[in-house]
């Protein structure tokens, strides 16, 4: 069995981290959302950043009335942008 295993093992560990990590463990990882629909969303982790522009067809909606949306919009992206470094954490994201 360990011998089919090893020859189809992707390297990727399937044990997650005991501990939870915040922004403090993760090396600064920030987020942050503006609701007007001319601003954005940022992400800021370990020295590297990004912002995404929000669609301006959100502009006739309600999308940009809800923050709650709005505030998990770059948690998502920063989850895409470092998924090689955070995908074996148990990340725990705070206001």
């Amino acid at each position: 069995m360990w011998k089919l295993f090893l020859t189809k093992y992707n390297g990727v560990p399937l044990m997650l981290e005991n501990g939870w990590s915040s922004s403090g463990d993760l090396q600064l990882l920030f987020t942050d959302s503006a609701s007007h629909s001319k601003f954005c969303c940022g992400v800021y982790f370990n020295g590297a950043w990004t912002i995404l522009q929000w669609q301006e067809k959100w502009a006739e909606s309600e999308i940009l009335s809800d923050i709650t949306y709005l505030e998990m919009v770059p948690i998502a992206l920063a989850c895409c942008l470092w998924k090689e470094r955070l995908c074996s954490l148990k990340n725990q994201f705070q206001q």
